[in-house]
């Protein structure tokens, strides 16, 4: 019964929001294992053509196989740049965040059993309270140009 648990949380997408300061909001972003995989898999789709294995046609070799070739992590940027946009996105509409910058990231664990994990530092507009601007007044200023004003322009 636990496993099955588990099986519902794997694909979704975990946030935890902080506000830093005024400007500055941290948004911890988790992609579970079963998001990540689909990246993985989005991203063997779209290079396995540029890999050449020794015994298979280009763009034919399994995915296990390009990973042992060249490393388990060979799809992880691919992966990322698929999954993360998306959660990002998804982050910023749950917490209602409007931001005036593109976040700065920092990636934390990311491997296939556990998922992905990301820091979002996002700069937002400040709360401005605006005080009582009724009723000002300024001065008026002559505004006639003279010949010797206009010469020495």
């Amino acid at each position: 019964m636990a496993a099955n648990k588990k099986g519902k949380n794997e694909g979704k997408i975990e946030f935890e929001m902080e506000q830093l300061d005024k400007t500055k909001i941290k948004l911890t972003i988790k992609i579970g294992p079963e998001r990540f995989r689909e990246g993985l898999q989005q991203a063997y789709n779209k290079n396995k053509n540029y890999f050449n294995l020794p015994g298979f046609r280009k763009g034919k070799a399994p995915r296990k196989m390009i990973e042992q070739m060249y490393g388990k992590d060979i799809f992880y940027d691919d992966a990322v740049n698929y999954v993360l946009p998306e959660a990002y996105e998804e982050g910023l509409d749950k917490y209602d965040i409007e931001p005036v910058y593109k976040p700065e990231l920092e990636p934390g664990e990311i491997n296939e059993a556990s998922g992905a994990e990301f820091v979002a530092i996002v700069s937002i507009r400040p709360e401005v309270e605006v005080g009582d601007y009724l009723g000002l007044t300024y001065p008026k200023v002559d505004t006639v140009a003279t010949e010797e004003d206009i010469d020495n322009a």
